[in-house]
């Protein structure tokens, strides 16, 4: 074999170097990649989201509360009112279309338009209603709210146009006002329950709101 010369050894040795650094070059950017899809995989995978799902991180809408407790004070007096919802539970009602009705509607439930339905089938319903003042529960009747389908409950106020959800009291705390927003679009209503320390109480159903 013959002997080889320093410029071919030069060049042999270069041409190794060369092809060396690029399988490198290759290898740094491969994991390079991989790192940077891990990182993307971790940012979508916020709490409470899998990957891809976005989760938090992606500033999915908070769902709506299923309780809203108001409390407040007048006149030295103090009062808490408390209402929760939950999923429409059919088999605890009676629901009938309305006979001679076009195409059965409105729907009647427990023998009663359903409010906040535009004569529909209720999806969610109120099952607690609970109100106290200085400490001393005032008992609200069923039929007072129990038809009130559809309830919002929040009771923050971050646009400035007032919570679904908020009571007052008179300053000599007899008198106590809770009011709720329910439903939306053509179900849309407010309601208003005056309730007072006798026992004496009435509700306002305002209804469609614009």
């Amino acid at each position: 074999m013959p002997e080889e010369t320093d410029a071919r050894f030069t060049r042999r040795v270069r041409g190794t170097l060369t092809h060396r650094a690029a399988v490198a070059a290759v290898a740094v950017a491969v994991a390079s990649a991989a790192l940077a899809m891990t990182f993307a995989g971790a940012v979508h995978a916020a709490p409470g989201g899998a990957p891809g799902q976005g989760g938090a991180a992606q500033g999915r809408a908070t769902a709506p509360p299923r309780e809203g407790t108001v409390r407040g004070k007048a006149g030295g007096h103090t009062f808490s009112v408390t209402l929760a919802r939950r999923a429409f539970r059919r088999a605890e009602h009676k629901v009938a279309p309305t006979p001679g009705g076009p195409d059965g509607y409105p729907y009647l439930v427990d023998g009663r338009p359903a409010i906040g339905t535009d004569g529909g089938v209720p999806s969610e319903e109120l099952y607690r209603f609970e109100v106290s003042v200085d400490g001393r529960r005032w008992p609200v009747p069923e039929r007072l709210w129990r038809d009130c389908y559809q309830p919002n409950l929040d009771t923050r106020d971050p646009d400035g146009l007032g919570a679904d959800l908020s009571a007052w009291l008179s300053a000599d705390g007899k008198r106590l006002t809770v009011k709720m927003l329910g439903s939306d679009g053509a179900g849309s209503y407010r309601a208003l329950w005056h309730l007072r320390a006798d026992g004496r109480h009435t509700r306002e159903i305002q209804q469609p709101l614009e």
